[in-house]
């Protein structure tokens, strides 16, 4: 894939400049997107050194950051960088509310930081608002390291969710961890849990529809990931990629 994405985002560029034309900003969002996700040197230096400037001068963020590349800026920063990089995003959010910083907290690369931030909803002094505890828990299912670990929250701490947020949210949680399932292995413990809470889940159209959303993934890879992967590993990119600006 980065053979493909890269001389893409080569031909785009990271920086936006106010003399692009749409169509070119349009499409460094998701040069941009893709280009950083799998690591291409360029971008993520790059948004790695604009975080940098922010966190230098964490008042100034629209100067230093434009809105179309945020949110990638924000979660590059986070995969890729350590301990102060993650600080600052939960320092500004919880004094400048912005839930940017909070989702892209949740790209976090390392299992433990995942947990911990699972940890933090059940705890109110935590400082994540409770009315941000939805994206919380949908941004890590939706990561493809936090899939897991949101579905073992879910089987495991069960009670005491519960108990710190009563049982409003477990239906629409059960639906978010469903969506990256793609296994029959993940299906059958989805099924075990919806069969161990019936009162809860099990009348549930949120459930119902991730089950359906699970099993519908599995036909999916089962019909096309051999032939993607040929696909992919035969595929040479444009060599012409300044077409791309033209």
């Amino acid at each position: 894939m980065t053979s493909i994405v890269e001389p893409y985002y080569t031909a785009i560029g990271f920086q936006e400049t106010q003399a692009d034309p749409h169509l070119i900003k349009y499409s460094r969002i998701d040069a941009m997107n893709w280009a950083c996700r799998l690591g291409v040197n360029d971008c993520v230096q790059n948004a790695l050194s604009t975080y940098a400037t922010l966190m230098s001068q964490p008042d100034n963020l629209a100067q230093i950051v434009s809105p179309n590349e945020k949110s990638t800026i924000l979660r590059t920063a986070i995969e890729n960088g350590g301990q102060a990089e993650y600080d600052f995003a939960f320092n500004q959010y919880k004094t400048k509310g912005d839930t940017s910083f909070l989702v892209a907290m949740c790209a976090s690369k390392q299992a433990s930081v995942l947990s911990g931030l699972l940890e933090m909803l059940l705890d109110p002094t935590s400082g994540i608002l409770r009315s941000d505890v939805n994206l919380v828990f949908n941004n890590v299912a939706n990561n493809p390291i936090g899939n897991e670990i949101a579905l073992d929250f879910l089987i495991n701490r069960w009670d005491d969710i519960q108990n710190a947020l009563g049982s409003s949210f477990f239906g629409t949680w059960y639906r978010y961890v469903c969506t990256r399932q793609n296994t029959q292995a993940g299906l059958d413990k989805l099924i075990q849990l919806r069969d161990a809470h019936p009162v809860i889940l099990g009348n549930s159209n949120s459930v119902k529809q991730g089950l359906e959303t699970v099993e519908s993934n599995i036909k999916w890879v089962s019909l096309n990931q051999g032939e993607i992967g040929t696909w992919l590993a035969g595929h040479q990119p444009a060599k012409n990629s300044e077409a791309i600006r033209q």
